[in-house]
């Protein structure tokens, strides 16, 4: 129940923030890399999501986390999944890739991901990163 009052909160607060941004840009794209996450261009998310789908899909990979809930960001329900990677120590890492898709539809949106100790994330072109912020240090989402 906390994590949901807290998701709506949490969602509410950066639509306000977006909203106030007056130079165009994401301001959750700016709280991600303030906090020591790389952003990737919106040209390869393609193939970043082509290649950590087949990582999800290995042996050293294991489903996490799954919902389904509602973005300000589309103003509809998004897709969540997250997968870790079994090799990757949790306490390193919770979920080492989160994958968010438009529901209906099944559009790729956006992918974070954990490699070699650092935070990645690349979203669609004309898109902010989803109204999911990370609930720790250590996870992606």
């Amino acid at each position: 129940m906390f994590h949901c009052i807290f998701t709506i909160f949490i969602s509410i607060f950066f639509s306000f923030l977006a909203l106030a941004n007056s130079d165009g840009t994401c301001p959750r794209d700016k709280a991600l890399i303030s906090d020591g996450w790389v952003q990737h261009s919106p040209d390869e998310l393609e193939t970043v999501w082509n290649q950590k789908s087949l990582d999800s899909n290995g042996q050293d990979y294991a489903p996490d986390m799954e919902a389904i809930y509602h973005s300000a960001e589309i103003n509809d329900f998004v897709h969540f999944q997250s997968f870790d990677n079994t090799v990757t120590p949790q306490l390193e890492m919770y979920g080492d890739i989160a994958i968010y898709k438009h529901y209906k539809t099944n559009e790729r949106l956006e992918i974070r991901w954990y490699a070699d100790g650092k935070k990645h994330f690349v979203h669609k072109k004309d898109l902010c990163t989803v109204d999911v912020v990370p609930m720790a240090e250590n996870s992606l989402f």
